[in-house]
């Protein structure tokens, strides 16, 4: 779908192009949100635990968590009053400041399961991404890629005029998209529950 509006172009760059434009996607979208792996707790508190992430992915935000199967908080670091890695007392809470760890706070006991629903971007040098989302978003990320690659001055198919084309289209697929995927593919609009104070 990319090759055969830039034949000339090699294939490293093409798998690059791919690459960043499924990014780009996938980070405005958040279209790949997955339940990770459950982690078992140790006892205690403050221990520190790996995300266990699909291959070539990496996370792009915590959306939701929970410990035994009921819902658990995740706090932000930004929020924390004090160090929640020395001063992890406090609510039971799941904590991140580098998207590739997380602390929990409060107290846990052994062998509890910890599950985190997070949004997932391809690495930087992944070499693709799942069937099923492939699938789903094969034209919008091509005509990413072909916008990237179309500006790739001092070649054949440097083309400004079908980069913006495609740019525009990858722009309103984008938009299309990150609203079905807010309305989580159903035809129902997410309301605010309303909290009294």
């Amino acid at each position: 779908d990319v090759l055969v509006h830039a034949p000339a172009a090699p294939d490293p760059l093409v798998r690059q192009a791919l690459c960043r434009a499924s990014r780009t996607f996938f980070r405005r979208t958040r279209a790949w949100m997955e339940w990770l792996d459950a982690n078992a707790t140790q006892a205690g508190t403050g221990r520190e635990y790996d995300f266990k992430l699909p291959s070539q992915s990496e996370l792009l935000r915590v959306e939701r968590a929970t410990v035994g199967g009921r819902p658990m908080k995740v706090k932000s670091y930004r929020d924390r009053s004090s160090d929640w890695a020395t001063n992890p007392k406090g609510d039971r809470a799941l904590v991140t400041r580098d998207l590739v760890t997380f602390v929990l706070t409060g107290d846990f006991g052994a062998g509890e399961l910890v599950q985190v629903q997070a949004s997932l971007i391809p690495k930087r040098n992944a070499t693709g991404i799942p069937d099923h989302l492939a699938d789903r978003y094969l034209e919008p990320i091509a005509e990413g890629a072909k916008s990237i690659l179309f500006m790739t001055p001092d070649t054949p198919y440097f083309k400004p005029d079908l980069a913006a084309v495609a740019n525009q289209a990858f722009e309103q697929a984008i938009a299309m998209h990150g609203v079905d995927v807010y309305r989580g593919h159903t035809s129902s609009v997410p309301r605010a529950q309303v909290k009294w104070c």
